[in-house]
């Protein structure tokens, strides 16, 4: 379950998109001016200078997910025309042993020796 702070940015994105259906959830996230100016404010804090929109960059970035209707991990390139199912990783979360070999595996395709490689894991409030 996700948790915005009422009266946030993200609060109204989640009030706004979740009630609609996949696909106008997506034209919601590509029409956020909040999120695109949160992104900007972001991507230009650090201290290294920020492409143009324009420029051809060899970096990008994919996401892992998992499914709750299938228990499938997915993943989300943004060079590719769709998400590839990595396959059923069961009840277990996106730190079980299925869904690391998946990101491992990945890891080590992608040349994990490269410097301006990260990894971010986004999850579930413990507290």
């Amino acid at each position: 379950m996700c948790v915005a702070v009422p009266d946030s940015h993200l609060a109204g994105f989640l009030a706004t998109a979740l009630p609609l259906p996949m696909a106008e959830r997506a034209r919601v996230l590509e029409n956020s001016q909040a999120l695109a100016t949160a992104h900007l404010e972001a991507a230009s804090k650090g201290a290294t200078v920020a492409p143009s929109a324009s420029e051809e960059v060899d970096l990008h970035y994919v996401c892992f997910v998992k499914s709750v209707k299938d228990n499938h991990l997915y993943e989300l390139d943004g060079r590719r025309k769709g998400p590839l199912d990595r396959g059923h990783i069961g009840n277990g979360d996106l730190l079980c042993e299925e869904a690391r070999n998946v990101v491992q595996s990945f890891i080590e395709r992608e040349n994990s020796s490269r410097l301006d490689f990260s990894l971010v894991a986004l999850v579930e409030n413990i507290d």
